[in-house]
């Protein structure tokens, strides 16, 4: 009996100590701030399976003390600390959720903030692309417009990275996701064009290795390959470019 009363103390104290150190930690992200919401929902769920335990433990010591067991000091001492338990819990959950609602306030009002300078970034990338088009008309400048077109491929995709994480931030606000409406509109006109130039650019590649080759080398089958899925991004190209007339 004894045994299992100072186990139940334990647990409430040990359940104590790790509720003291989560709403502690340091919150600097959304995702940290949803975890410790998640937590806190939790902890406080828990409150009438922690209400029970005590009043468990505190019936089996009161048959410890009728029937005169042994307990010790510290083990006293740990049964009136565990008492203290449920209230100082509560304290620590009322204070942790003001605490949040604070970095709340403050990380929806830089999700916004970021949310505009994507707009802007997109404005800036989608500035670049009339004066790629009218630099680039002909297939001898193949080279240069592949890497230029990659450069800016390479912009959009890390714009494209910050909006994915702006929309699971709204999410975990619960807030209706605000895709950038400027950015997805530059993806859609751009796409075609990159891969028409990365196209020309694996066909000038291809090209020059088959003129290289000694012609019993040349394999029919890779020939093949690449000419049928050489037609399919064509044709994925002319669909694309349809609504978007470059």
């Amino acid at each position: 009996m004894k045994e299992f009363a100072v186990s139940d103390i334990h647990d409430l104290l040990n359940d104590f100590q790790k509720v003291k150190e989560r709403v502690k930690t340091n919150i600097e992200t959304p995702e940290q701030l949803s975890s410790l919401q998640d937590f806190i929902h939790q902890v406080s769920h828990n409150t009438k399976k922690r209400e029970i335990k005590i009043k468990t433990a505190m019936e089996r010591f009161s048959f410890l003390e009728e029937f005169h067991f042994e307990i010790s000091n510290d083990e006293c001492q740990e049964k009136y600390q565990s008492l203290q338990v449920p209230y100082k819990i509560k304290l620590m959950i009322e204070e942790a959720n003001r605490t949040t609602q604070v970095k709340k306030t403050k990380m929806i009002c830089h999700l916004r903030q970021n949310q505009r300078e994507l707009e802007s970034d997109s404005l800036i990338v989608a500035g670049l692309l009339p004066s790629f088009i009218s630099k680039y008309q002909d297939l001898e400048l193949t080279v240069d417009a592949c890497d230029e077109i990659n450069e800016i491929q390479a912009k959009l995709l890390k714009l494209k990275s910050c909006q994915e994480k702006y929309i699971s931030h709204d999410k975990l606000f619960n807030f209706e996701p605000t895709p950038c409406k400027i950015l997805n509109k530059l993806i859609d006109e751009f796409n075609p064009l990159h891969m028409l130039w990365n196209l020309a650019s694996e066909w000038l590649t291809m090209d020059t290795t088959w003129l290289d080759t000694p012609f019993p080398q040349i394999r029919p089958d890779a020939m093949n390959a690449f000419m049928s899925q050489a037609n399919k991004k064509i044709n994925k190209l002319k669909k694309d470019l349809l609504p978007n007339p470059l």
